[in-house]
């Protein structure tokens, strides 16, 4: 009776381990991440342009720090959500060529907070994934300010305004090189025309998820 005791005991004890390490060896791609949240942290830089129409321009950016936090929500295990909060520093100088006797010069430095929201869509390739992005993005800048001097045929004068919104449609394409680390390249297109143009905005940078 005993020896048949710890025959089954030794049964059951092979039968969970066996269990146990098969669940523990089960493939990233064969867990569901539907429904699943991922926080994660942002770093990269990213520089300013302006664009606007029918008129010749010269524009000069400076390269600036960006920060931030993101958010991703999995509405099925390929495609997903993401948002987050983004901080960076965007400085512009700039000159328009208007009609012959007209030019107007002037410079934008803003502290904006953007707030992206993208479709992001996750084409696995073997251990990594490139997944491409479309969507918007609304940004506030708490601290900001755009001076300008306008020249033409009479005389020059000089104006300055406090931009505080701007959004737009933004692309980019992000690299998941492991769980934990994604690489990111992204476009913003802004749809505000504050006067001296829509802006332009591209970044590159990395995100580290938490487990």
């Amino acid at each position: 009776m005993k020896k048949t005791f710890l025959l089954i005991a030794s049964l059951c004890t092979l039968f969970f381990s066996a269990n146990a390490q098969e669940k523990d060896t089960v493939r990233e791609e064969e867990i569901s991440d539907k429904g699943r949240w991922r926080f994660g942290i942002t770093t990269g830089v990213g520089t300013s342009n302006i664009n606007k129409a029918d008129v010749r321009q010269n524009v000069e950016s400076n390269v600036s720090v960006q920060l931030g936090a993101t958010v991703d929500f999995f509405l099925t295990n390929n495609a997903y959500l993401e948002s987050g909060i983004l901080l960076q520093n965007k400085k512009v100088a700039y000159k328009i060529y208007g009609t012959p006797q007209t030019t107007i010069t002037g410079n934008i430095d803003r502290l904006d907070l953007e707030l992206p929201l993208t479709f992001n869509y996750k084409a696995r390739l073997g251990k990594i994934s490139l997944d491409p992005q479309v969507g918007g993005y609304f940004s506030f800048a708490p601290k900001g300010s755009s001076n300008k001097i306008i020249t033409d045929a009479n005389s020059s004068r000089s104006t300055s305004q406090d931009e505080k919104t701007d959004f737009g449609l933004r692309f980019g394409l992000g690299i998941q090189l492991c769980p934990l680390i994604r690489l990111s390249a992204a476009y913003d297109h802004g749809i505000l025309d504050n006067g001296w143009g829509k802006s332009q905005n591209v970044t590159g940078g990395v995100t580290f998820f938490f487990k």
